[in-house]
């Protein structure tokens, strides 16, 4: 809770240029779904790597991570965060020289209306989607002479 963005993203850069983060969070409910029953810590997990779950709209598992922060809020128990890092840490495609690139926070406070909640910052590949895109509507624009 005594931190900033400054100091969480420090270790999942790590090198100037790769500075762009994407992020996951679970769960992701609208202000109507509030009503559905909380989500198991595994569950979680998994959807904090989801594309569904991504606010970025790409699928990061299907990416190259450089490193992975995770903040977790509530009850959450140590043992249960290494047990699914390792999990997750089999299942995702890390560079090899930062196979153990992860970042773990915990807060005991629960976020309003479920026992616990999950950000997943990651450093991946997957920002770079977004960037085509964006590329690729400039050009289309650039093209019709919608930019001057």
């Amino acid at each position: 809770m005594n931190v900033d963005l400054n100091e969480i993203t420090m270790n999942l850069v790590p090198f100037p240029r790769m500075h762009y983060l994407t992020t996951c969070l679970a769960p992701l409910y609208l202000s109507k779904d509030l009503h559905l029953p909380p989500r198991r810590l595994d569950e979680m997990f998994t959807d904090a790597f989801s594309g569904q779950n991504a606010l970025i709209g790409a699928d990061p598992r299907h990416h190259v991570f450089t490193a992975s922060g995770l903040i977790a809020r509530g009850k959450i128990d140590i043992t249960d965060m290494r047990r699914n890092v390792v999990r997750m840490t089999s299942s995702l495609n890390f560079v090899n020289w930062n196979k153990e690139g992860w970042k773990v926070g915990l807060c005991d406070v629960p976020p309003g209306g479920q026992p616990f909640s999950l950000l997943g910052l990651h450093n991946t590949t997957a920002v770079s989607e977004s960037f085509v895109q964006l590329r690729n509507r400039f050009v289309k624009l650039y093209k019709r002479k919608g930019i001057f």
